[in-house]
């Protein structure tokens, strides 16, 4: 969990003075499946003295209400939302047969009684793509991959031995090299000995 932010205002009316105090800002990761339910947690709104409970999406910067519980109330409200909601325990959302439109940012907000503290608690939320029906998803290797697609798989022997000759050709080719440097090194030194005597 990270921890975002705390405000604190002291604002001074004509016969009071009142604190606001606007707190904690903290933000959280879920991975989920495809067609999973799913609970997002609301930590600390269980423990808060509130006057209501508030579970949003963030679309571009906008809050969608998805559901609200008012304290004294039996039931929550429920506001047009997609995928199905409900309350779960300590006030977490919770979603059911999540798909990957249901990605996203949430929030939680826990308006405080007077004197309390709010809470806004943000959930990064990831689902997985989904299989599509009929279609079976096996994690491969590379080396089954190449069998899938119609490749042979080379015995051990002519593997080891294609290493072997690459390794050969490595060496050949050092010793070339080291060759073709000492060739042109000692034809330097003679033309210097040669320039020196002159």
């Amino acid at each position: 969990m990270r921890i975002i932010g705390v405000f604190v205002c002291f604002c001074v009316l004509p016969s009071q003075l009142l604190l606001l105090l606007h707190a904690a800002h903290s933000q959280e990761e879920r991975t989920a499946n495809c067609d999973e339910d799913v609970s997002l947690p609301c930590p600390g709104a269980a423990a808060t003295q509130f006057s209501s409970v508030t579970w949003y999406k963030l679309h571009n910067g906008k809050k969608e209400g998805l559901i609200m519980m008012r304290q004294g109330r039996q039931q929550p409200l429920v506001y047009n939302s997609s995928p199905p909601v409900e309350f779960g325990e300590e006030h977490s959302l919770k979603l059911f047969n999540v798909t990957p439109e249901d990605s996203g940012s949430y929030e939680c907000a826990v308006n405080a009684k007077i004197g309390g503290r709010n809470l806004n608690i943000r959930v990064e939320l990831l689902v997985n793509v989904c299989a599509t029906q009929g279609t079976t998803v096996t994690p491969t290797t590379q080396s089954e991959q190449l069998l899938q697609d119609g490749a042979e798989e080379l015995p051990l022997v002519w593997s080891l031995g294609g290493w072997g000759v690459l390794g050969l050709i490595k060496i050949l080719f050092s010793v070339i090299t080291i060759q073709v440097l000492k060739a042109v090194c000692s034809s330097r030194r003679r033309r210097g000995l040669r320039q020196d005597r002159r």
